[in-house]
């Protein structure tokens, strides 16, 4: 895992939205995000998830706001109103 990163809607820290559907877990998405031939996996709102090789837009680590429940992982957190919990590939 490598921590909790500020998003936005108008620029992505990760650029690459794969659709995960209902089924949305932080290892749903690492597992497309690893499918899809990325490095990174960002988890956000409980339902979204987006993928990228490196954190983009200048974002940064965020110090809170990693703390919705995944919608099909009640026991997961991912993420958060503009806020992603980024895993990478083999951590």
């Amino acid at each position: 895992k490598e921590g909790c990163y500020t998003d936005s809607a108008a620029s992505r820290a990760l650029s690459y939205r794969a659709n995960i559907g209902s089924e949305m877990s932080n290892g749903a998405c690492t597992k497309a995000c690893d499918a899809a031939g990325y490095t990174l996996a960002g988890t956000e709102f409980g339902a979204e998830c987006f993928c990228g090789n490196e954190i983009e837009n200048n974002h940064s680590p965020a110090s809170s706001g990693c703390s919705m429940a995944c919608n099909a992982a009640s026991g997961e957190f991912c993420g958060g109103p503009d806020r992603l919990t980024v895993w990478k590939r083999g951590t």
